[in-house]
């Protein structure tokens, strides 16, 4: 080896040290925030961790494509097949119940959390209809905050019906008894699709849109994704949710616009906004 060789053999060895220094520390912040669209797509994540990071805090409903449902820890007493209650804390995102079925109720019964449109930060398929249920207690409603929407449409999307939507409706259901009672059968309501009935529409979305933030006027809200036969190429959505008082949502939305709403978001959820610059996906005409 002559002299040239050797340093250039030095400072392969010197590169490659502070290369794989500067991948270490990149890896170990996985679990402080989410990965980027970005950082995704390179060699920086494993699938495991990305799909770790993008985990919707919901049940899934058996029985359905994509639907989940959220309901709030606040006063919820939940009983399983054996009658046994089980109390989850508001603290805990994911408790483990013994029993023979201990995955079902590894619940996330919160009153705050994440969730995501399917397969977040990939794109989402095509011909879907994903139903997400966000259940109050009685004296709560709910804050919604969707960041970076992108929804395909074959061109400007309030022109016309091949696109992709999003409905924000308020809705009824008898999980809750008249009495307002908090008394769930956990593991039978996640067998079937969520018997409702439609009320308000609260919003309406399609193509793109950087941020928007919603609250309902009562206790049950339903958010509804529904993708098109010829959708392709777009993410769909990320979003955080709270239960809140009443007393702590004491605004008026006719005398106060979205800031006002900003102070009811737990700023904890979202510290490192992950998507920025979509492309635009609805063709110019």
């Amino acid at each position: 080896m002559n002299g040239l060789q050797r340093t250039n053999f030095k400072f392969s060895q010197k590169y490659k040290h502070v290369n794989d220094q500067r991948h270490h520390q990149q890896r170990s912040d996985v679990p402080t925030r989410l990965p980027s669209v970005q950082e995704c797509i390179s060699d920086q994540y494993n699938y495991s961790v990305i799909k770790d990071a993008y985990h919707t805090d919901g049940l899934p409903i058996k029985a359905t494509q994509c639907d989940q449902l959220f309901f709030s820890s606040s006063y919820i007493t939940i009983q399983d097949d054996h009658n046994q209650q089980i109390s989850p804390k508001s603290s805990s995102l994911n408790q483990h119940h013994k029993g023979s079925n201990e995955e079902l109720f590894s619940s996330r019964t919160k009153t705050n959390g994440k969730f995501f449109s399917p397969n977040y930060p990939q794109f989402y398929k095509a011909s879907m209809l994903c139903k997400y249920y966000f259940l109050a207690h009685y004296n709560e409603r709910i804050v919604i905050k969707l960041n970076h929407v992108q929804l395909w449409s074959y061109k400007s999307c309030h022109y016309t019906s091949k696109r992709d939507t999003i409905h924000f409706h308020e809705i009824t259901t008898s999980l809750f008894d008249l009495n307002y009672s908090s008394f769930f059968q956990l593991e039978k309501i996640i067998q079937n699709p969520i018997v409702y009935e439609l009320k308000k529409q609260l919003l309406f979305l399609c193509g793109d849109k950087e941020q928007t933030i919603i609250s309902s006027d009562n206790r049950f809200m339903m958010l509804t994704l529904q993708t098109h036969v010829d959708s392709v190429g777009a993410r769909g959505f990320e979003g955080v949710y709270q239960f809140l008082s009443k007393e702590r949502l004491s605004y008026s939305q006719e005398n106060h616009d979205d800031k006002d709403i900003y102070k009811h978001i737990d700023k904890e959820l979202f510290r490192d906004p992950t998507t920025k610059g979509f492309m635009n996906t609805e063709s110019k005409y």
